[in-house]
């Protein structure tokens, strides 16, 4: 069996390399690939090369962890594949199944087995791709702490936004409203939950973004959102969150800006009179709060289990064959207002 990686060469290059399949030790299992998603946001961030170079690429994924960030880079981490060989050591009845793991695209690979999420049988791979961003979406949720008749607002509905938004739609919450400049992904907050979406890219969006929160029970009483998501990946978001919030409210900052300059001008306005707090939140980790009762394990279950109940194929945009994976890229940069999530497949042997 042969083993195809894909790369990031240099800014904005995309390389496949060959080679042969490694081979299972003990303990070990060999995973065929099936499908693996393309987490846009973050990817292209090191695509473009607009990372920090003093950073590891990542802090938890074990095939990523702790390495720096140097090219040529394999990358991803969200793969869905076949258990095609077990071995020694490892029970054989897991092979033929279907799993998930936090791996780079590439076609097949070794790992261990706690290192395996097993899929329900009738869960399909498309569907089960989607799970780190349900992950990442429900540890925001948890770390936004939303609390009933909130009127809450979600700034960036990519995919992230996009699952955050179905995760808050559970709540009973007074209004939720969805800010992005792209329609496609605006219809589909709205499919998943949103009372309202307004257009990022409007002039004067904070200004449509109020009207819309006063339709809430309570109407203009207190004015201004009680809690923003900012996961729009752009600085210009945590300005729109900033003067959206109200009195006394939160914005939980979700994105990652990379090395992309930051101008805040909100902060030189009613910020500090208004008592905002800004909250930060990232997957890799549980925030402290969270700890005494819930682990990583705990968190990745109960994803799986809100995927589950996910109507997941409007999300699906585009399919890729491994081989064509640099027109995938090249779509993203260039025409984001088409995409929601971008799949690459692989073929089986």
């Amino acid at each position: 069996m042969k083993r195809t990686s894909l790369c990031f060469t240099t800014r904005n290059g995309v390389e496949l390399t060959e080679g042969t399949a490694p081979d299972v030790e003990e303990g070990q299992v060999l995973i065929q690939s099936v499908v693996s998603a393309i987490s846009a946001g973050t990817e292209l961030l090191f695509l473009r090369g607009e990372v920090p170079p003093a950073m590891a690429v990542d802090e938890s994924i074990e095939q990523l962890a702790g390495a720096p960030v140097r090219y040529p880079l394999k990358y991803g981490y969200s793969m869905v594949g076949r258990v095609a060989a077990v071995g020694a050591g490892v029970d054989s009845a897991l092979e033929g199944r279907m799993v998930f793991a936090f791996h780079p695209h590439e076609s097949c690979f070794v790992t261990t087995p706690d290192a395996l999420v097993k899929l329900p049988a009738d869960m399909s791979p498309e569907k089960a791709a989607l799970l780190p961003t349900m992950e990442t979406a429900l540890s925001l949720v948890m770390d936004a702490h939303p609390v009933v008749g909130e009127r809450v607002v979600v700034v960036g509905l990519g995919m992230v936004g996009l699952l955050v938004t179905n995760v808050l739609a559970s709540f009973s919450l007074g209004r939720l409203v969805g800010v992005d400049p792209f329609p496609r992904r605006g219809k589909e907050a709205v499919r998943l939950g949103a009372d309202a979406v307004v257009d990022g890219g409007a002039e004067r969006v904070v200004e449509a973004l109020r009207s819309e929160l006063s339709k809430s029970p309570g109407g203009t009483e207190i004015a201004g959102a009680d809690l923003v998501l900012e996961l729009s990946g752009h600085p210009s978001g945590f300005d729109v969150a900033i003067e959206t919030v109200g009195f006394g409210g939160r914005v939980l900052v979700g994105s990652w800006y990379g090395t992309k300059p930051m101008s805040v001008k909100s902060l030189g306005g009613s910020f500090h009179r208004k008592h905002v707090q800004v909250l930060s939140s990232q997957v890799s980790r549980l925030s402290p709060r969270w700890t005494g009762r819930w682990t990583k394990r705990r968190r990745l279950q109960t994803a799986l289990a809100l995927l589950e109940r996910l109507e997941h194929g409007p999300l699906i945009s585009h399919r890729f064959p491994l081989e064509s994976a640099s027109d995938a890229y090249a779509m993203l940069e260039n025409n984001p207002q088409d995409a929601l999530q971008v799949l690459l497949e692989y073929e089986e042997p």
